[in-house]
């Protein structure tokens, strides 16, 4: 029984190397990865002035928020993460 679980836990090893290796591999090919965003106390404001704007974080979008917010280079998936972590 214990070999068994010896081979299941080498087989998870090498897919976890091999994902690993896949995944570095598509980053390189990609380019570097997007440095993340800093989020100043005046870009902040302008979030939770644009919240506020949309009736809460219940209900408004992070497409809505980046468009009240109008700051040049911002994207959806940074306002969703802030988003998430002002909750």
């Amino acid at each position: 029984m214990s070999s068994s679980r010896a081979v299941s836990c080498s087989s998870k090893a090498n897919f976890r190397s091999l994902f690993n290796h896949q995944h570095r591999h598509k980053q390189q090919q990609q380019g570097v990865r997007k440095q993340r965003r800093c989020w100043s106390s005046e870009l902040h404001r302008l979030f939770v002035n644009a919240l506020h704007k949309l009736g809460g974080s219940q209900v408004a979008t992070p497409k809505q928020i980046r468009e009240l917010m109008q700051v040049d280079g911002l994207t959806d998936d940074e306002v969703k993460s802030h988003l998430q972590a002002s909750s």
